[in-house]
């Protein structure tokens, strides 16, 4: 069995490899969308063998036009906040006097240490200022007392400064890109677009058992049985099962269609979700009418006609509501 996941980038190897790659900016490979979207993202992809804990790997970096767009918002709040933080610290460090110059200096390199992550660049220096002493006595100085004398204070002149260019293209670089690792190192079988593929289809499968732990489904539900648990675990998957495939069929249908489908709340999608559908197969209503002879199940009128659509996607129509079909 083997994996594909996303290396967190508190690993110090996350950094190297989205660096190197960006070193290396022909070696990009493009692989367009991965979503069918008319606004979807575009990736960009580059391969790297490395070790990781005593074992080599296959790291893929990803360059995605998605992130780009929501990284430079987050630029400027990320600039906005960081402003304000250096600004009332550089206030109060301000503020701070010392007796020699050997102290301040001392502290304004742990004043910028403290504050190397920033985006912003910080100018520290030492200023001295002579500052005359208070008398010993509290009045009126008598006239022929003598001034009080001069001592010299040393304070942190602190400037903000901007961040260049530079620092904001290696904080773009780290942003828009993350990092995938696989086990698969035979990337003559597994390609890295279908690494990549794979990965992005994780979220299929995440939502799948989202909709299955939902209380709404099998909070109700009480079991002190061990063997009816797994029954119902059993029953659960495959409800989701069947759910994936009812999803699939009606997309890979609605795909051959010109028109979006009409979802409640007047939702239009070429790609509907099955939870948007059911929602819409809920709203079905059925009555029972007897006649001479027999009792009737029949639809009520009117209905929904993006229903019988649906239903004529999935290969049905609306007898399935009236009418037993029976095998054989």
């Amino acid at each position: 069995m083997h994996f594909v996941s996303r290396l967190p980038s508190s690993v110090k190897l996350c950094a190297d490899l989205k660096r190197a790659a960006w070193e290396k900016e022909t070696a990009w490979q493009d692989i367009g969308q991965t979503a069918i979207s008319s606004n979807a993202s575009t990736y960009k992809i580059q391969s790297f063998r490395r070790e990781l804990y005593g074992r080599t790997y296959r790291f893929i970096v990803v360059r995605s036009t998605g992130l780009t767009a929501q990284k430079e918002h987050k630029l400027e709040d990320v600039l906005g906040r960081e402003k304000d933080t250096l600004t009332k610290a550089i206030e109060k460090a301000r503020k701070a006097v010392y007796n020699c110059e050997g102290d301040a200096r001392t502290a304004g390199e742990a004043f910028a240490h403290e504050h190397r992550k920033a985006l912003h660049e910080l100018k520290v220096s030492v200023i001295a200022q002579q500052v005359q002493e208070k008398r010993a006595h509290k009045g009126r100085p008598r006239k022929d007392e003598p001034a009080p004398g001069m001592h010299i204070e040393y304070h942190l002149a602190i400037d903000l400064v901007a961040p260049d260019e530079q620092v904001l293209r290696e904080w773009r670089e780290r942003e828009e890109t993350f990092v995938l690792l696989t086990d698969i190192r035979d990337d003559k079988r597994v390609s890295d677009e279908q690494v990549l593929r794979l990965y992005k289809d994780q979220i299929e499968v995440e939502n799948g058992f989202k909709h299955l732990k939902s209380p709404y489904h099998v909070g109700p539900v009480f079991l002190h049985n061990q063997t009816r648990v797994k029954a119902f675990a059993y029953v659960m998957l495959l409800s989701q099962l069947l759910y994936a495939s009812f999803e699939y069929i009606l997309r890979e249908q609605m795909a051959k269609e010109t028109k979006p489908l009409i979802l409640p709340g007047k939702r239009k999608s070429m790609r509907p979700t099955g939870v948007s559908v059911l929602e819409m197969l809920e709203t079905m209503q059925t009555v029972w009418l007897r006649d001479e002879n027999d009792w009737q199940r029949m639809t009520a009128r009117p209905h929904n006609d993006q229903i019988e659509r649906v239903l004529g996607l999935l290969g049905f129509d609306l007898s399935i509501y009236s009418t037993v079909r029976k095998n054989g």
